[in-house]
């Protein structure tokens, strides 16, 4: 019994308290976000058997999905079969699930950086640099999708990287089913990511090439660890689907820049996360100057630095992160947050640095300023950006419940062409995950969403639609006509289209005007109708045969010739002619045509 007291008062020190509360209020922010998050996008395409509309309902539907996902759009298949399970659960569990991955990447940054006392200013520092800094914060930890992809590998790369921290330091070699259970784990990492495929391989080749330098054999365990970790890596990015998408990439985006403009554009992203980070590669900077002259003096005084293969490991560290910036050049796009992982093993190289200068007892101001100074950011940057936060939370899922709730009654009362307001949410913050559909009903989100619901379409509802059929207008007069209101800017644009794409996107494109063989036919949609009116800018003579206008879901009115002008307010122009069919105008620069609205 007194023991057990002992061993307990020894784990309820101040430390482990402190990196406690730091756990807890991780745990606590990211939940209340990932709790009022909706799913969106990838959510829906992954709750579906992917290349199919049907629902995944089984294990059997998740294995077929992960199969066609491999061959057809990514070799990231462990990430995105870990998604399709998470979304089997209900919003509360996953919102747990994701929220512990977060506390479990404070952890080890914490626990793997260092030990002792200096623990204290590292768990202090963990959440700001990771609340403040992380890219993409809503994309990379939030969104489900991105979560799995970025955020749950990250936590599996750094134990596997603390992992071979433990080989290269007490120089291990696994024998039998640990090796077995590595080189397992080894292919794994490498196919989880391409990113963390890059920096795991990288660190597990620089750390076989130092210890058969210095010790001029062969370590097994990393040889082996290394081939498999390559093949995973291979495993992915060789996978039918990646390359698949590559294609599709370089279709949609038309001209690709050369690989020495992408390349130029990975480094200006590296030195954008260098700049924006100072203070990690200010840390970074210090240490291994401050390490050079021990090594220096312990060389003077014929000693080994007692620290030199921690130091090693940072070296593979930093030069396997800017690697993974430099192969991102391959791909023909990126986005910021594919910047998530190589950040994160930044800060984890830049809180080892904090610990090796700390235990010197020359430099322990270090500890007492980076106390000090994350103190007073907390108190007066975090706090009110995470109460900013949680009130865009807040706003975010009154939204999203609202157009949950006109969904389900739409469905209900039957229809399937589903119409939705746009998400009102006013503003935006980096730690939410939020996009919207279209008004399309070709837009690749509110496809994923239609098989998600199970309805036929799904679209957001624009306000007003006006549809007018104007003839008589030869190439040079095309552009000589304007539409606006009172909340719609003078647009002129005209596109030449068919008939059969008028008849198939009218009801539902924005701001599309066109004009083909003499005849213009404009259908811009609005947010308002006030003060709607058609501005002629050329002397001309024009036959309009038809004005609508209308809502997705109720006509406000529709005029065919004469009747009309039942509806307009003309203002210097001549009617040269009336019929039920069509109304000839004669126009010049000063016409107009203003549409009532009763």
């Amino acid at each position: 019994m007194n023991i057990f007291k002992q061993k307990l008062r020894e784990k309820l020190n101040f430390t482990n308290i402190l990196i406690f509360l730091v756990l807890v209020i991780s745990f606590l922010c990211v939940l209340k976000i990932n709790i009022n998050t909706h799913i969106y996008h990838d959510e829906w395409v992954f709750s579906i058997i992917y290349g199919t509309e049907n629902k995944i309902h089984s294990l059997k539907d998740i294995l077929v999905s992960a199969k066609n996902i491999y061959f057809t759009h990514s070799g990231r298949v462990i990430v995105h079969t870990l998604l399709m399970i998470l979304l089997r659960f209900g919003n509360m569990a996953r919102a747990i699930i994701n929220s512990t991955f977060f506390a479990l990447l404070v952890f080890e940054l914490i626990k793997f950086s260092g030990k002792g006392k200096l623990r204290i200013p590292i768990a202090i520092l963990v959440f700001p640099l990771l609340w403040f800094k992380i890219p993409a914060f809503g994309q990379t930890v939030i969104w489900l999708a991105g979560a799995t992809g970025y955020l749950w590998t990250a936590v599996t790369l750094l134990f596997y990287i603390h992992l071979l921290e433990k080989i290269l330091k007490n120089e291990i070699e696994y024998r039998k089913t640990s090796l077995i259970l590595f080189t397992i784990f080894s292919f794994i990492v490498g196919s989880l990511h391409e990113i963390v495929g890059v920096i795991s391989t990288v660190i597990l080749g620089l750390s076989f090439v130092l210890l058969l330098y210095k010790n001029k054999k062969i370590n097994k365990t990393l040889l082996l660890g290394g081939l498999f970790n390559l093949l995973g890596f291979l495993s992915n990015i060789l996978s039918p689907g990646t390359n698949g998408r590559k294609m599709l990439a370089m279709q949609v985006d038309g001209d690709i820049p050369s690989f020495l403009s992408r390349l130029k554009n990975s480094l200006v992203m590296l030195k954008g996360t260098i700049v924006e980070n100072v203070f990690i590669f200010g840390i970074i900077l210090i240490t291994i100057t401050f390490v050079i002259i021990k090594i220096i003096q312990k060389r003077k005084n014929k000693q080994n630095f007692k620290y030199t293969k921690e130091i090693y490991m940072i070296l593979f560290l930093i030069v396997a992160s800017i690697c993974s910036y430099i192969a991102m050049s391959v791909s023909p796009t990126f986005d910021l947050r594919v910047t998530f992982v190589p950040y994160i093993i930044f800060v984890y190289v830049a809180l080892k640095c904090l610990y090796i200068l700390g235990v010197n007892k020359d430099i322990k101001i270090i500890e007492a300023i980076t106390i000090t100074f994350i103190a007073v950011l907390f108190i007066f940057d975090a706090v009110p950006d995470i109460k900013e936060t949680f009130n865009f939370v807040k706003s975010q899922k009154i939204a999203w419940d609202k157009r949950d709730a006109s969904i389900e009654e739409q469905i209900k009362n039957g229809k399937k062409d589903i119409y939705v307001e746009p998400l009102s949410i006013s503003g935006s913050n980096p730690h939410l995950y939020f996009a919207d559909i279209s008004s399309s009903l070709s837009g690749i989100h509110n496809t994923s969403m239609k098989l998600f619901y199970e309805v036929n379409s799904i679209r957001i509802k624009e306000n007003y639609y006006m549809d007018l059929r104007i003839k008589n207008i030869n190439e040079d007069n095309k552009n000589s006509i304007k539409i606006s209101s009172k909340s719609y800017e003078e647009i002129q644009n005209f596109n030449i289209i068919t008939k059969e794409t008028y008849d198939k996107t009218a009801p539902y494109k924005r701001y599309t005007y066109a004009y083909q063989g003499g005849e213009i036919t404009i259908y811009p949609s609005m947010a308002s109708i006030e003060d709607l009116c058609i501005t002629f800018t050329k002397n001309q003579t024009i036959t309009i045969e038809k004005l609508k206008l209308y809502t997705p879901e109720n006509s406000i009115f529709e005029a065919k010739g004469k009747e009309i002008l039942n509806h307009c307010k003309l203002e210097n122009l001549e009617i040269e002619s009336s019929t039920e069919d069509e109304i000839v105008l004669k126009v010049n620069e000063l016409s107009k045509i203003k549409v009532l609205k009763n």
